[in-house]
Order: C-alpha cells, then structure tokens, then sequence
C-alpha cells in the first residue's frame, strides 16, 4: 500500500480525484472478471445472496469511500505524511475490537501501544506537518485520514464478524465491483469522467495503484483478517510509511523532517505494543503488562 499511496498522489496530480478512484476501481474490476471468466474452476462466480448482502453492506464504507478521502487527502498532505497517520490504524481497530470481538481484549500492554500511537499522531497534528515543501498542513488533511480510517475500522470489525466464512479472492472481488459502480455513478453526476491531459506516467500510476494496491493488496488483507485476525491485520502498517516516504522523496520530491521521524517513531513504537510483536513481549513481560 505504500508505493500505491506515492502512485495514487502522482495520478491526482493529472486526474481529478473522483475519477482517478472510479478508473482505478474499474480496472480492478476488469481483473477479477478475467479471473472469473478463465479460471472457473478454481474461481466459480459467486452466488451466495448473502454474500451479496454482506458486500453491499460492507462497500458502504469499502474501498469507495476509502480510496476517495486518501485521494483528496494527498492533495493536502505528502503520500509519507498520509502514511505515517495511517499506521494509527491499529490503534483503532484494537480499541473496536475489544468493545466488539470477544475473542480480542484490550491488554495493559496494548492499552499503552494506544496511547504511545496517538501521542505521535497528535505531535504531527500541533506540529503542522505536511511532508510537503513549502506547506504548511491545516487540519483537512488530518480529518480527512481520521474519517477514512474510521471507515477502514467499521469494514474490518465487521470483516471479521461476520465474513469470516467466505473465499477471500470473492469478498475482495464483490466489495471492488460494488465500488465501482458507486463510484461510476457519483462521478457522472459530481464531476464527469475527463481523461484528457493525461500522459504515459499518469496511466501507469493508474495501473498500477489499481492491479497492485487494489487486486493483490486487498485479497491479502482480506485473507489475513480471515485466517489470524483483525488485530494481526494491521501489522502490515509497519512497512507502508518505509516505502511511502522513501517512494515520496525519490519520486515526487517530497521532504522529510525531523518532527515526521519523531512521530513515526512514536507511533510505530505504539504500534509494536498494539500488535504484540516478540520484541515488546519480552520487554513488558517484566512488568506484568
């Protein structure tokens, strides 16, 4: 997800955010119906109708609105900045999963991961941080990650509590088509679809968010919630703000600071405690945590 962040901020750079969303769904699509319609044995369309209500239910916070608020939020903030914040996600899957999963408690240990976690993302906050030369961030960007991670917080609690049962490749593929007909739909009646402008580059940021960021990262992501859980989830997090940032400076020439270092290094501190890593086992093992 992190070198799709730094190629979703390059294609808003060319198209309107509404539309790159839309194309970069339609495109995910069109891969999981060549799936379907050439590996029918391993991969037979999906008919179960209550995995149809499930998906619909679930796209209502799915990768449209997802995808949408990251897009126009990396208007405001660098694809680094964005995913520092996004590795608070964690965080709030922890604190959901303890009020709505019986099988996953909110620990001493993990209760200090949160607040370690959001001590770092409100540093960034107060400190203005944007990752971007010559910007200084306001708060739209920040609200903008705060709503879309809520939203990433219902799809996974509600993943895990009653999709569990399903072929990971079919939830994935029916919450993409789903989205990109909503999408589709809201941009023909918000903005249009306008692809003129936009050069070789542009099409391949495209691409490559949509078969890389979209196809294989959400059958992944799917697949871990299924088999380990939403907390083991969001470890994943740990590499998208390595590659995001590294991807942001070489690529689109965004910057780094020294405040950005500090919160990731709080934040990703917090999160080591959140995800009970082996190193944050034999550490707080000592104090009973």
């Amino acid at each position: 997800m992190g070198t799709s962040l730094v190629a979703t901020r390059f294609g808003v750079s060319q198209f309107a955010p509404l539309t790159f969303v839309t194309a970069r769904l339609m495109l995910a699509t069109a891969g999981f119906l060549v799936v379907y319609l050439f590996d029918r044995r391993r991969h037979p369309w999906p008919k179960q109708r209550r995995l149809w209500r499930q998906s619909l239910i679930v796209s209502t916070v799915g990768p449209a609105v997802q995808m949408t608020v990251f897009a126009i939020a990396l208007q405001y903030l660098s694809s680094g900045m964005v995913a520092i914040l996004i590795t608070t996600f964690p965080v709030l899957i922890v604190l959901a999963a303890h009020v709505l999963l019986h099988d996953e408690k909110l620990s001493r240990q993990r209760g200090l991961g949160v607040l370690l976690a959001m001590t770092g993302a409100i540093l960034l906050a107060v400190q203005h941080q944007s990752g971007l030369p010559d910007v200084t961030a306001g708060s739209i960007g920040y609200i903008l990650i705060g709503l879309a991670l809520l939203a990433g917080t219902a799809e996974t609690i509600y993943t895990r509590k009653y999709m569990r049962s399903y072929d990971s490749f079919d939830v994935t593929a029916l919450r993409i088509l789903i989205g990109a007909a909503i999408m589709v739909v809201v941009s023909l009646l918000w903005t249009g679809i306008d692809l003129e402008g936009i050069n070789g580059q542009g099409y391949f940021s495209l691409i490559y968010a949509a078969l890389v960021g979209t196809i294989i990262a959400f059958v992944l992501r799917f697949d871990i919630i299924k088999r380990f859980g939403a907390t083991a989830s969001a470890m994943i997090n740990y590499v998208i703000p390595i590659t995001a940032t590294l991807g942001g400076v070489l690529i689109l020439d965004e910057i780094v600071t020294v405040w950005m270092v500090a919160g990731m290094a709080v934040i990703l501190l917090g999160i080591a405690l959140v995800t009970d890593s082996p190193l944050t086992i034999r550490l707080t093992s000592r104090w009973g945590a």
